[in-house]
């Protein structure tokens, strides 16, 4: 369980890790819901979240407080995000919509629950030897007609493409993680593992001027 991905051995190295990316939950709140409005829609009615790679919680938090009819679970290799979370969800009091266990994504066993799964900042890390298999676990959680949401850095195919900067964040990101055995796709990898997998309807925009690719896909 969670052995397969890279192992933070500390509290305070974890919560260095997450720092980055503790507020990543107002890109979808503010930049990416508002442009997907379907999306948007079925959170306020009431949908099932899974997380994939949730780190310390922090997206799954702040939705479930931004969307009250909807319950979340958050998955993840790293013990002590996991643990931050629990405390943090009982602090919030979401006991009831907010659930995390410490798991690999290889080794999901939800079959058809979720109408929404993300992949936030964590494909790229998942190792490629297991990549694959998560995305199809990804699919299998997901409902007929469920979505995949992934939001990570673009990365360059070509050679004369790392001069352009809106590949900037995903260069140096995988300058930093090549020790952890993180590799960065391509767009074009990404949807052919995607569409491989079988989701169809495979959408991108670019959030933040760039920095980061929203891509939706559908079983």
């Amino acid at each position: 369980k969670g052995t397969h991905y890279p192992i933070y051995n500390s509290p305070e190295f974890s919560e260095m890790v997450y720092e980055p990316t503790k507020n990543i939950a107002l890109a979808f709140l503010f930049m990416i819901f508002p442009k997907c409005e379907k999306l948007k829609q079925k959170m306020e009615q009431g949908a099932k979240f899974l997380d994939i790679g949730c780190g310390n919680g922090s997206l799954i938090l702040q939705l479930a407080q931004a969307f009250d009819n909807s319950t979340f679970v958050g998955i993840g290799p790293d013990v002590y995000g996991i643990e931050f979370a629990k405390t943090a969800i009982a602090q919030f009091e979401l006991e009831d919509r907010v659930f995390v266990k410490n798991l690999a994504g290889e080794n999901l066993t939800y079959c058809e629950e979720f109408d929404m799964a993300s992949m936030v900042v964590t494909l790229h890390e998942i190792p490629p030897a297991v990549r694959e298999k998560v995305v199809e676990k990804a699919y299998q959680a997901l409902k007929n007609n469920g979505h995949l949401l992934v939001l990570d850095f673009p990365y360059p195919k070509k050679l004369e493409d790392y001069r352009n900067p809106k590949f900037d964040y995903g260069i140096l990101d995988q300058f930093y993680e090549i020790c952890a055995g993180s590799v960065h796709l391509t767009n074009e990898e990404q949807d052919e593992i995607l569409s491989e997998t079988g989701f169809k309807d495979i959408q991108r925009m670019a959030i933040g001027k760039g920095m980061f690719d929203f891509i939706t896909a559908q079983k």
